[in-house]
């Protein structure tokens, strides 16, 4: 009986200690739920634009007598994920324009004035990636096909109904190019594009014209997996991709001899 006895008052101090170390341990309070826009490290858009709230960092070398222009910290400019960005100064402006990656929707940030524009409401579900050309006014939309076995590429440009009002929103016109393309790198005056596709004599390469829309092959290679860049304006370099057992190799390709 006292055998018993002991047994149970053992067992019943393990437990003991087992729920006391959980509690100190463990279940710790949670941190109090703060502003919903935290979850973006940089803020958001909503209230107070912090574009042109945000404090302002600044400083001066003395021992140059130079003054440092102020930098303003970075900052989220789209709480939705974006497929692709592009840059450019139009006067004394600075203009972010982007996709958005759920609906294909474009927008429009003067980061001068910490205003925001809707460019397009043309819908194309699901994009991936978006590369821009002819400073900002045409744009790439490379998404998924609908069955889910291929990539397709959409040629658009930003483009508004004529007499339309300056404050209409466009819409995005242009053509779909050819299907599964597997590689795509603009050029540095972004005014033309270079692609690779794949058949079964291996990987063929072409340069588009984005605003004539001329296409001309200067790339065919049997091995069709590549990387590709596009550094200086008549060099494109083509790399292979590596793997656990094979090296990756970088080509120089000269686009206006077509040679390597």
């Amino acid at each position: 009986m006292i055998k018993k006895t002991l047994i149970i008052a053992i067992i019943f101090f393990v437990i003991a200690l087992l729920v006391g170390s959980y509690f100190l341990f463990f279940n710790k309070s949670s941190p109090e739920a703060g502003n919903p826009d935290s979850e973006f490290p940089f803020g958001g858009l909503s209230g107070d634009n912090p574009l042109t709230n945000s404090p302002e960092i600044s400083s001066t070398d003395t021992s140059l007598g130079e003054i440092i222009i102020p930098v303003t910290p970075l900052m989220n400019l789209s709480k939705l994920p974006i497929a692709g960005a592009h840059i450019s100064k139009v006067s004394t402006s600075t203009l972010v324009r982007y996709n958005i990656r759920a609906s294909g929707h474009t927008y429009e940030i003067n980061l001068n004035a910490g205003t925001s524009s809707k460019l397009t409401n043309t819908t194309i579900p699901r994009i991936q990636e978006s590369f821009w050309l002819s400073n900002g006014t045409r744009t790439l939309l490379r998404y998924v096909n609908e069955t889910g076995d291929g990539i397709t590429t959409y040629n658009a440009e930003i483009t508004k109904k004529l007499l339309a009002a300056p404050t209409e929103v466009g819409e995005l016109t242009g053509k779909f190019m050819t299907e599964n393309i597997t590689n795509l790198t603009i050029s540095p005056d972004s005014k033309q594009f270079f692609f690779i596709t794949e058949s079964e004599m291996g990987a063929q390469g072409y340069v588009t014209d984005a605003v004539n829309d001329t296409q001309t092959q200067i790339f065919s290679f049997p091995v069709s997996e590549w990387i590709t860049q596009w550094p200086t304006q008549n060099t494109i370099t083509v790399t292979t991709k590596p793997s656990s057992r094979i090296d990756g190799y970088v080509y120089s390709l000269n686009t206006k001899t077509r040679e390597f």
